[in-house]
């Protein structure tokens, strides 16, 4: 996402963490934009990149996508 490839992406906590630590230059421009309630789950991060619209849009539609009635 760094170099523009791509918007968002879904990473397991135990591998963002552990590039966070040791390798925190790849996190650089990177950003969590929402977590998962706690239990088994991907946080979702995205690029710094993002403008505040792009961003509202995400939230709303990820918010839609896990919430909904079924």
């Amino acid at each position: 996402m760094q170099n523009g490839a791509g918007n968002a992406a879904a990473i397991d906590y135990v591998t963002f963490s552990y590039v966070t630590r040791y390798f925190p230059e790849e996190n650089v421009g990177l950003r969590v934009l929402q977590q998962t309630i706690a239990a088994p789950g991907l946080p979702l991060i995205t690029s710094l990149k993002l403008d505040q619209t792009q961003l509202v849009l995400l939230v709303v539609l990820m918010q839609t996508v896990l919430y909904a009635r079924r």
